[in-house]
């Protein structure tokens, strides 16, 4: 039998956080701070501002991953000076809050799926690319 890790309320880790993803993508940010806070309190702190930086990048326009990682590096120190004692809850529940508010966009993650397949673009189209630029500096 294979080995599942839960969090402290008992939920399996995988679920909680496929269900942070979703609250941030349905813009529910009660829920995605219900997750997050769920997450750190049970000691999947790094885990959790992970996911949310990925989600940051995937999901959601703007800068949003700059204030995810200033608000990573607020709970790295709470957790530090804290000992452990502080889960820094509280900034994983903002990160969350502040994801599932911002104006959503796949721009990036489906740019990054056409070039790296290059199946929606024709190499060809690359290449005219690289020789427009290629006399600038």
């Amino acid at each position: 039998m294979m080995y599942q890790r839960t969090t402290k309320r008992g939920y399996p880790l995988g679920e909680v956080v496929s269900a942070l993803q979703k609250a941030i993508r349905r813009g529910d940010g009660r829920s995605a701070a219900y997750w997050a806070i769920e997450m750190t309190v049970s000691n999947f702190g790094a885990y959790c501002f992970r996911r949310m930086l990925i989600v940051s990048a995937e999901d959601v326009w703007d800068c949003a991953t700059a204030e995810v990682l200033a608000l990573q590096e607020a709970w790295k120190q709470i957790t530090k000076q804290s000992q452990g004692r502080d889960s820094g809850d509280l900034f994983a529940a903002k990160a969350a809050i502040l994801l599932a508010w911002a104006k959503k966009s796949r721009d990036a993650d489906h740019a990054v799926v056409l070039m790296y397949e290059r199946k929606a673009v024709a190499p060809e189209v690359f290449e005219a690319e690289l020789e427009a630029v290629r006399g600038e500096r």
